[in-house]
């Protein structure tokens, strides 16, 4: 959790505090500093610092961000829409292409442009709330469909090299070692997420 503090010359403060998990809540504050009896004002910027850092977490002064998210380096993103009591809500998920237009993004800030438009106005775009792994289960068997289709793909591209008179034997072998690995890849530890370990094999050099 980090907190990012800025106070002005008369003591006024606005606070954003922004959680582990991408979460983002405002804190707005007046010069009046709230643990003085009788009431008086705050008298230097450390006092408003000292104080704000003595805030607990579920104080109701911290309003959360409507919506949050983050775009890949892909250009795939994440968003999810936050609960007045600051948990996650609902969540949308962008590939990396614009739905209404049905061409491809061409930069992060597209993306994030494109977003901050249409979500705050079409509410078809929110889901349930999904953590990461309720959300990778449920993607998993279109994931291995993907990979599936991919892997036949190569199969059919390299057929031609398991017979070429142009090939050595040497060669030929290679190639029959790669299109076996292809087949085993549901076989794969990880399979289908790369992430988990699941790796392509290898070309043979022509």
């Amino acid at each position: 959790m980090t907190l990012s503090i800025t106070v002005d010359d008369n003591f006024y403060s606005e606070t954003v505090r922004t959680e582990a998990d991408g979460r983002i809540f405002h804190l707005k504050l007046t010069s009046i500093d709230p643990t003085s009896d009788p009431e008086a004002f705050f008298t230097s910027k450390d006092e408003v610092e000292t104080y704000i850092r003595s805030i607990g977490n579920d104080d109701p002064r911290w309003l959360p961000e409507s919506f949050i998210g983050s775009v890949n380096d892909d250009l795939t993103s994440k968003w999810y829409l936050i609960a007045p009591d600051g948990s996650f809500e609902k969540q949308c998920i962008f590939y990396n292409w614009n739905p209404l237009l049905r061409v491809k993004f061409t930069s992060k800030e597209e993306v994030e442009s494109f977003a901050k438009n249409e979500l705050l106005k079409n509410p078809n775009y929110w889901h349930p709330y999904r953590t990461d792994a309720e959300q990778k289960a449920d993607e998993t068997p279109f994931e291995a469909e993907e990979v599936r289709r991919q892997r036949d793909a190569l199969l059919n591209k390299y057929e031609w090299a398991v017979n070429s008179p142009d090939l050595t034997d040497d060669k030929k072998a290679e190639w029959k070692t790669y299109r076996q690995a292809l087949r085993d890849l549901p076989a794969q530890s990880g399979f289908p997420w790369e992430a988990d370990g699941m790796t392509w094999p290898t070309k043979p050099t022509s």
